[in-house]
């Protein structure tokens, strides 16, 4: 059995940087204000901007053009330094993709998000260590560490599953993965939420008289109503009734794709409430399954926002996920065909679980592609 190769004692030391910090915004620019190369841009920047001042400021009269210059080359810069900055990480890890490996071989994690941190620690530390890295932050939380790990690793393995260029320690580690996403399907903790005691809320389409107020309710909150006033005061009422058609075309197009905002464990724990509840064309069952997810995102309403939030840690208060039965029966056929359809799934961890599901819900092998 593979070890980690840090101490529990030095891990515990050094917190995940998501506990460290107030929000992603101010990690992000900490572990850049450390990264030499950002006061090399600067430098460049301020340099190329006096230089540009005093070979025009005879010839082009006021500063604006020195201005433009300048923000022209911010621009180059900026993007110069993302690019460098995002090069440098892949090639990091690419590096240490062993000693990740091997962390996920000593730690197990799976869908366990403290485990994952613990994981993501362990790899900071490390890569700062060996000089790979400028600081202790190079992840954010276990969920970057998860996904990073999924990219890299997962999916480029599982592409080429059957070539032969696989390093062992990485086929352990994906067997290892695998093992412990099955021990989490076949757990009955992400089912808490199925007791009736909890599931007395009700449906959106028992609260709202229609889709229409449902889409109109977050026009009520006052980061809406800030913005129409700004609109007004800047562009008058025509830009206001502009607004209109465009946010309601947003709040449309975004519940069309909420598929996308549901990560991993919240779609492998979808598939198992249908698996479990065994709905098919029953509408009161898939009724259920709406209220089991919508309680289920509600308690996990931190996580299911907090790793997409930049500025703020706190949660959306849009809690109501499925606004109805239909909503979620076309949510839960949509899942499983981007599951079993696509020959290139983002998630083919998911593929024998969405299966399962499906032959729950009454579908045979034939059904499934």
């Amino acid at each position: 059995m593979e070890k980690s190769l840090l101490p529990s004692k030095e891990a515990e030391k050094h917190p995940v940087p998501e506990n460290l910090f107030k929000n992603r915004l101010s990690w992000a620019l900490y572990d850049v204000a450390r990264w030499r190369a950002t006061y090399f841009g600067i430098s460049v920047l301020g340099l190329s901007s006096y230089g540009v001042y005093c070979c025009t400021y005879r010839v082009v009269e006021g500063v604006d053009f020195t201005i433009n210059c300048s923000l022209f080359l911010f621009e180059i810069i900026a993007i110069s330094l993302a690019f460098c900055y995002s090069f440098k990480k892949k090639r990091a890890l690419r590096k240490e993709r062993l000693s990740l490996a091997r962390e996920l071989i000593a730690q197990k994690p799976g869908m366990t998000t403290g485990q994952w941190d613990l994981v993501a620690i362990n790899m900071n530390i490390l890569l700062h260590q060996k000089g790979l890295w400028h600081s202790a932050h190079c992840f954010y939380n276990g969920a970057d560490c998860h996904e990073h790990f999924r990219s890299q690793m997962y999916i480029p393995f599982m592409k080429k599953k059957d070539s032969e260029e696989h390093d062992v320690l990485v086929c352990s580690a994906i067997q290892v993965y695998e093992k412990e996403l099955e021990a989490y399907w076949d757990t009955d903790c992400i089912l808490k939420t199925c007791d009736d005691e909890k599931l007395e809320l009700k449906l959106p389409k028992e609260i709202y008289k229609s889709k229409f107020t449902y889409f109109t309710k977050p026009l009520l909150s006052w980061r809406i109503l800030i913005i129409l006033a700004v609109y007004f005061a800047f562009g008058g009422w025509p830009v206001c009734v502009v607004f209109f058609p465009f946010y309601y075309g947003a709040r449309y197009l975004e519940g069309k794709s909420k598929l996308r905002m549901l990560s991993l464990k919240h779609r492998m724990t979808f598939l198992k409430v249908v698996s479990d509840q065994e709905p098919q064309d029953d509408t009161q069952q898939w009724e259920r399954v709406a209220k089991i997810m919508n309680k289920y995102l509600s308690d996990k309403n931190a996580e299911f926002v907090k790793n997409r939030c930049l500025l703020d840690k706190r949660v959306a208060h849009d809690i109501e996920f499925f606004f109805n039965e239909k909503d979620c029966h076309w949510m839960f056929d949509k899942l499983t065909a981007s599951i079993l359809s696509s020959k290139n799934t983002k998630f083919p961890e998911l593929i024998p679980f969405a299966r399962e599901s499906k032959m729950a819900c009454g579908c045979g092998a034939e059904d499934q592609v």
